[in-house]
Formats: structure tokens, sequence, C-alpha cells
């Protein structure tokens, strides 16, 4: 009994922090004031110093993220909705949402409850967390939505979570040629979504662009620096003119 239990604590601990950490990131203020470091500044400090400064910089970034928020909500749904065949809900064991809004839906232990359910209730417990889809048992990224519900409805938690990391971190590509939602979006080290992901590319866009004012602003430079030079040279002309022809009109006179 014990050894089920603290399985299933190690479970809901490390499903919390992931939760944290989701809602710390969404919900990060941004620090305007640490910009990004250029080459020059970076010379006069040091390496600690330009580390701290670069971590209150990322600071933010993700705040308000539409696909962290929304794998956010799928991971706290598969608490919420019942699993079909189990037979009993996570309430009955012992296990609830906090109440604390700023836990952000973490789950709390009742211990003694949880103990007793697992006593008296293995069988309903180990469906309630390890049951599978009788209609659709293996995860697929290209199931119609109809499917997925199906497959959720009957998919105990363990299952239900596997598949959000699946949808998000998957690093096989569906039909469409598409990996997991956040690989897409940030990539991952080691694998092609690192240099290729839409982050990157929207950068790679930026600097295409940044590149081509650099051009602008020089061409402009260049065609005014031109302009300048021909007037100094015609105001040159006009200046010799006007010197001579005050020479001549002194010497007429």
């Amino acid at each position: 009994m014990n050894k089920t239990y603290d399985k299933i604590k190690g479970f809901v601990d490390k499903y919390n922090e992931i939760i944290d950490k989701i809602n710390t990131k969404v919900s990060e203020k941004k620090q305007y004031s640490y910009l990004p470091l250029t080459d020059d500044q970076k010379k006069d400090m040091k390496d600690t110093e330009i580390t701290a400064w670069e971590d209150k910089a990322k600071q933010g970034l993700l705040k308000g993220d539409s696909n962290l928020q929304n794998m956010l909500y799928n991971l706290r749904s598969c608490f919420y909705e019942t699993v079909k065949g189990a037979g009993i809900s996570l309430t009955e064991i012992g296990l609830s949402t906090s109440a604390d809004v700023s836990q952000g839906g973490k789950i709390i232990i009742d211990e003694a409850k949880l103990k007793d359910s697992i006593k008296t209730k293995g069988d309903q417990i180990q469906k309630l967390f390890m049951k599978t889809s009788e209609d659709i048992p293996s995860y697929d990224p290209d199931l119609s939505n109809s499917d997925r519900n199906t497959r959720k409805s009957q998919e105990g938690i363990f299952q239900r979570i596997n598949d959000i990391l699946q949808d998000n971190l998957r690093t096989v590509r569906n039909n469409n040629g598409k990996k997991g939602t956040l690989l897409e979006k940030a990539g991952v080290k080691g694998d092609y979504t690192e240099y290729n992901n839409l982050l990157t590319n929207q950068l790679n866009d930026e600097d295409k662009v940044i590149s081509k004012l650099v051009q602008k602003l020089s061409d402009d430079e260049d065609k005014y620096y031109n302009q300048f030079s021909k007037l100094e040279v015609a105001m040159q002309k006009l200046n010799d003119q006007s010197s001579w022809l005050t020479q001549q009109l002194g010497s007429s006179s």
C-alpha cells in the first residue's frame, strides 16, 4: 500500500511542479529595462553579470503564450473530467484541486483518505490512472476531434497526460509534416527543430528586415552625400565667380 501511495504522491508532486513552472512563465512580468546586451557592453562585464542580465531580459517572454496556456488547460482537464469505466473520481480517493487561485490548479492530497482508498478500492484506482481506451488504444496525432474526445473520455489520467505531452513535444511528424506544437514553435536542442522553428524563423525574418533597412539607410546616406558634394562644388564655383566679379568691379572702379 505504501508503495502505491508513494507512486501516486510522486506523480502528483511532478504534476504540480509542471503546473507551477508553466504558470510562472505565462504570468511572469517582462523586465523592459533589461534590453539585450550589445557586444561592446559585454566587453565591460563579467560572465556572471552577463548571465544575470540575460536571465532578467528573458523574463516575461512567454507571458500570455497561447500554446502554454492551452497546454495548461488540457493538463488540468485530465483531472476534472470523468474516466469512463473507472467507477471512481479523484475527490473520492482524496485528491482535489487547490481552492487557492494563485496555485493555478495544483492537486492537493488528503493523505488519510487516499491511503484508505488504496486499501479498499485498489482496482478502481488503477483504472482511474492507468486505463487505456477500448476504442482507440494507441496515440495518433492525426485523430479527428471526435476520435480524440472518445479516446480521452476512456483513458486514465496517466494516458491523458501522455497524449498532451505527445501533442506538444512529439518529435514524430503528423500527416501535415508537423511535430509537437512546442517543438514547432521553439524547437529543441539536437533536433531538426532547433534551427527550424517558428521563433527562429521569425527572428530570421526580422534580421532580413533589419538588413534591408540598414542597406536602405546606407544607400540614402550615399545619395545625400553625393547631393551635398555636388552642392558644395556648385557653391564653391558660385563663390569663385562672385570673387572674380567683385575683383572685376573693383578694377573697373
